[in-house]
């Protein structure tokens, strides 16, 4: 059983004294860290990659079709993997998540007027549509840009489903996105945790993580974030940021390392990201003079 006193730091357990083993301290931190994600989080919403052809094509893939045989059999016949299936499932019931305001509707709003310079709606029958902010017309999904579909799946999230029991996961959160635009979404991101949001996300964006590495600095009481552009909620505590780097084990590449990244009041360094950027710019400058050279 455990407790815990109002603003306070300590987790008191008390367990049965059979249960006081030798190795305690190798299965009691698990343990805690279960029961507490359990106690916090309630579900779980993922946003894939697939997601800029989830709207598009979920009526065509006849997910109803499993939901109604979801039996063993079936299971192994599904050729989609489970996140895949879900965001299917999400979408077929479009027609009654429409009818549900979140508290974070604001947020998907700001993602329309500043990235999309439009609005994205789901009609009474589960259809998503798009109108820009410069037409009076409204058009179907199949005919939005790539972006519109990209982030169709977050704006409707932060419109009509999240709650603070939820964690929402994002790969590849720039998929689709210019540069400007990533780090317009990085700074809205912040926003989503600063409102109590729980975010994961896997980037191989440069932009993004510079980005999330300067609203780590804007963090500093010291700093003005309206100097430098910023909004008073676009920012990011160090303690919030928890920061991993998926690399191949040098010894055995058949193995990826998982390396926990220190995230200091300056951010966190990403060392694969930095050595092949700064690779790049060598060899640019370098064929740069070399041409000039060759020309003079």
């Amino acid at each position: 059983m455990f407790s815990k006193l109002s603003n306070s730091l300590t987790l008191n357990a008390r367990y049965p004294t059979q249960y006081l083993t030798d190795n305690i301290e190798k299965w009691l931190p698990d343990y805690v860290a279960r029961i507490l994600s359990m106690d916090r989080i309630s579900t779980v919403r993922f946003l894939p990659v697939e997601r800029n052809s989830i709207y598009t094509f979920s009526k065509e893939l006849s997910l109803g079709r499993l939901q109604n045989n979801y039996d063993l059999k079936l299971k192994r016949e599904i050729r989609y993997p489970l996140p895949i299936v879900n965001s299917l499932v999400s979408a077929e019931d479009l027609a009654f998540t429409q009818k549900k305001k979140s508290p974070y509707f604001a947020l998907a709003e700001e993602i329309e007027r500043k990235i999309l310079r439009g609005n994205i709606s789901v009609s009474d029958s589960g259809e998503v549509l798009f109108q820009s902010q410069n037409m009076d017309e409204t058009l179907p999904f199949l005919l939005s840009a790539s972006l519109i579909k990209t982030l169709s799946g977050l704006i409707i999230y932060l419109k009509h489903e999240a709650t603070t029991s939820h964690l929402l996961i994002i790969d590849e959160p720039e998929l689709n996105l210019h540069p400007d635009n990533q780090i317009l979404l990085a700074r809205i991101l912040a926003k989503m945790v600063n409102a109590g949001i729980r975010l994961l996300i896997s980037t191989h964006s440069d932009y993004i993580v510079r980005e999330l590495n300067n609203m780590i600095m804007l963090s500093s009481k010291a700093i003005d974030k309206k100097e430098f552009g910023y909004e008073d909620d676009e920012y990011l505590n160090p303690e919030d940021v928890g920061a991993y780097l998926f690399n191949f084990n040098k010894e055995n590449p058949n193995r990826v390392v998982v390396e926990n990244l220190p995230v200091e009041e300056d951010g966190f360094e990403v060392e694969t990201m930095d050595a092949a950027i700064a690779s790049l710019n060598e060899r640019s400058m370098n064929l740069y003079y070399k041409l000039k050279e060759n020309n003079g």
